[in-house]
């Protein structure tokens, strides 16, 4: 009875012949295939083309409800009811329904700064400018050299003049030390402290980092000038600047291949610290030379050196640290 009525529904829903005549050429069934088109030949000729309609015959795989036989009134509902079937809720049941996918999201990929194009372009760009200052500025870097453990006496301006050329040279290595700093610094961070922040991605982060470094070489610049002047004169204050500006430029140039160990060869965290101690330490005892080459020479006093040494250098270092710290631990995610 359930075939017949479906067949039924074929007719009204499709024209028969055009079925019959796609179906595919079986000896067996020739018998079969020839009296529904006769059938269907003789209804269409003999009974006027009627309406389509929905079987009521329930589906044997349908979901009986009993509560839902009385508002089976309007074809929607009908054909609503046919398809609450018992394959309602599988994957591939009405597959012309987009559904979502099965599983559970991946983790993402962690931000890594060898994979920041703007990163890997700034350090390519610190290269090449690296390259060609260098290459341009071997008298400049032979006569710092050799005039460095030397400390002139005389007021002649010409005894510590430079280019400035040879400035801005000086500078731009102390803006790369700082984006090295704050690269170094953020490996750091994520590897010992923290690998969530509040700031919307790490890139920011980074930019945080170099800010407080520049902040860092302005305070200290500043103080130093202000101490300098009041206590030993100008002279003798552009003297110590020059050769601080110097020495933080040479450490920049030992910091460069560390840094790009780190971030493409991944060199270890630990490894990175004892070196960043070392040129740390040597610079800071080359600063400690001169401060007491500039200013304490004359007047042998080598405790008065270290307590300049520990007031200006020393003291705003530690304070930059334990300030970064802090500002690095109110951004840290707390869980």
């Amino acid at each position: 009875m359930l075939q017949q009525d479906s067949i039924i529904i074929q007719h009204h829903a499709e024209p028969a012949g055009s079925a019959v005549s796609e179906l595919p050429a079986d000896t067996a069934l020739d018998a079969a295939y020839d009296q529904f088109l006769e059938l269907d030949l003789n209804l269409h000729h003999t009974a006027p083309r009627a309406e389509s309609t929905w079987t009521l015959m329930p589906d044997s795989f349908a979901l009986y409800r009993a509560h839902l036989d009385s508002a089976l009134t309007e074809p929607a509902d009908v054909h609503r009811y046919l398809h609450d079937s018992f394959f309602e809720r599988d994957s591939v049941y009405r597959t012309e329904v987009s559904t979502p996918g099965y599983g559970v999201a991946g983790d993402p990929v962690p931000y890594m700064l060898r994979s920041d194009n703007m990163i890997t372009l700034l350090l390519l760009l610190c290269f090449v400018v690296f390259s060609v200052s260098l290459a341009r500025s071997k008298h400049f870097i032979t006569r710092q050299l050799k005039n460095f453990f030397y400390t002139s006496h005389s007021d002649d301006d010409d005894a510590i003049s430079e280019t400035s050329g040879e400035l801005r040279f000086q500078l731009f290595l102390v803006l790369v030390g700082c984006l090295l700093i704050a690269l170094a610094g953020y490996l750091f961070v994520t590897d010992r402290i923290s690998q969530t922040f509040v700031l919307a991605n790490d890139f920011q982060l980074v930019a945080l980092l170099f800010a407080a470094m520049i902040g860092y070489y302005g305070a200290k610049s500043l103080l130093l000038t202000v101490v300098n002047n009041v206590f030993f004169g100008s002279k003798k204050n552009i003297q110590y600047i020059k050769d601080s500006l110097f020495l933080s430029a040479t450490m920049s140039v030992l910091l460069f291949p560390v840094v790009m160990l780190m971030i493409y060869f991944d060199l270890s965290v630990q490894n990175a610290i004892y070196f960043f101690g070392i040129v740390l330490i040597m610079v800071k005892i080359l600063t400690f030379y001169k401060a007491w080459a500039i200013f304490f020479r004359q007047k042998g006093g080598v405790l008065q050196t270290f307590l300049y040494f520990c007031t200006l250098e020393v003291t705003p270092l530690l304070v930059f640290c334990g300030v970064m710290l802090a500002l690095v631990d109110i951004l840290i995610i707390k869980f």
